[in-house]
């Protein structure tokens, strides 16, 4: 069913990219199609100096809820193609909450990191969390993982499943901020309590 149901989205997915490539007139700013492979796994991860580059820029943990395949698709297909996250300097891993999930989700979350090799999992995070204390719990869990794999990043960031990234713009900014000496401690974005 997972199969058929993620094959079934690549070919809608690949339909939009065809029909969004029309109404650009050929114009894209985007890298030629193709699945990103960058990403941590339970088992392995990709390191920066195997992409050829000394250590990402950033690394970003987008947070997903077990059911948001669609969403994951939809990020894998876009902004995960760009050359810059491709090449490395942009990292990118989805982080799903799998804590005492249904074997039926285990085996659709193995086949899903099998294919794509993006998925951070969240053991500790119980798959059917709320959706007030999921994303923050698995916020806590992205942020330990990655300061001990991903520890030649120069920022770690999180963003949601729901956002799109220009991811162009976004690497710019961040070389611009590197570049201050008062970049030691910095939080960029919305905070609200």
């Amino acid at each position: 069913v997972f199969e058929a149901r993620l094959a079934q989205l690549e070919r809608e997915n690949g339909a939009l990219k065809l029909q969004l490539a029309k109404t650009a007139g050929g114009r894209s700013r985007r890298s030629p199609a193709g699945i990103s492979t960058w990403g941590p796994s339970k088992n392995m991860s990709v390191s920066s100096t195997a992409l050829g580059v000394a250590g990402p820029l950033v690394v970003l943990g987008i947070i997903s809820a077990p059911e948001y395949l669609e969403r994951r698709l939809g990020i894998r297909h876009s902004w995960l193609q760009w050359a810059n996250v491709k090449s490395g300097h942009i990292g990118a891993s989805f982080v799903v909450r799998s804590g005492n999930s249904p074997q039926w989700l285990d085996q659709l979350l193995d086949a899903e990191q099998e294919r794509y090799n993006d998925v951070v999992r969240a053991p500790t995070v119980a798959w059917n969390e709320t959706r007030l204390r999921g994303p923050v719990l698995s916020l806590a869990v992205w942020l330990q993982y990655a300061v001990v794999h991903h520890s030649s990043a120069r920022f770690i960031g999180k963003m949601d499943d729901d956002a799109f990234l220009h991811a162009g713009d976004f690497e710019r900014l961040l070389r611009t901020v590197a570049a201050s000496p008062l970049s030691t401690y910095l939080y960029m974005g919305a905070m609200s309590w």
